[in-house]
């Protein structure tokens, strides 16, 4: 916390390149393969969110009124997109989505019904994913099997959220009637993410 107070005492504003930053975190993840790019970049990573929230928090505190943002490969994950309203909604992160043509017009249609949606289905499983995510936020075991045990928890509460949104965008904007909600609806949604986190959790 020292050292992150130092930094934030000389700077106007945050802007965090996610890529970078999981460098910076994961060492293993430099190698030049696809499984690093499987496990690190193209997968929620538990530590990698608890950091950012962290020197969010910080930084909040210092400078109420700093401007945050974030860019990188993380903005691209439909799962993601839920972790980054949530960073928006309780801590005034701006979000720099990292898509471009089609994409940004579905990421704004994502975030505009994040914000609105308010069906029984949708308002338990965004529960769901703010307690896993308090969870993941709560942890400070740096262990590498922790640290995956809570990556997996928090992929699977975020899929459980993208599921209910895919077929409710679809539903709104094609009908019932169409083949592609059809197939989404027969989908099986994935496990729901088990409840007991590894390591000791306090709540926040």
């Amino acid at each position: 916390y020292k050292r992150r107070k130092e930094i934030l005492d000389v700077v106007d504003f945050i802007s965090y390149g996610t890529n970078d930053f999981t460098q910076a975190i994961y060492p293993d993840c430099r190698r030049n393969d696809g499984v690093s790019f499987q496990k690190y970049y193209n997968k929620l990573r538990a530590r990698l969110i608890r950091y950012i929230f962290e020197m969010t928090s910080d930084a909040k505190k210092i400078k109420p009124d700093m401007d945050v943002s974030i860019c990188g490969n993380l903005t691209k994950m439909r799962k993601a997109w839920m972790v980054l309203h949530l960073f928006d909604q309780e801590y005034s992160i701006e979000i720099i989505p990292n898509v471009s043509g089609a994409d940004v017009k579905v990421y704004k249609v994502w975030m505009k019904n994040m914000k609105t949606m308010d069906s029984k289905e949708w308002l338990e499983a965004r529960g769901n994913a703010v307690k896993v995510l308090k969870e993941v936020l709560a942890a400070h075991d740096e262990d590498d099997e922790v640290d995956e045990k809570f990556s997996e928890l928090l992929y699977g509460a975020m899929q459980s959220c993208v599921h209910i949104m895919e077929r409710m965008i679809i539903e709104e904007v094609l009908g019932k009637e169409s083949l592609l909600y059809q197939g989404i609806s027969q989908q099986k949604p994935p496990p729901e993410a088990k409840q007991e986190a590894p390591g000791s959790v306090a709540e926040i």
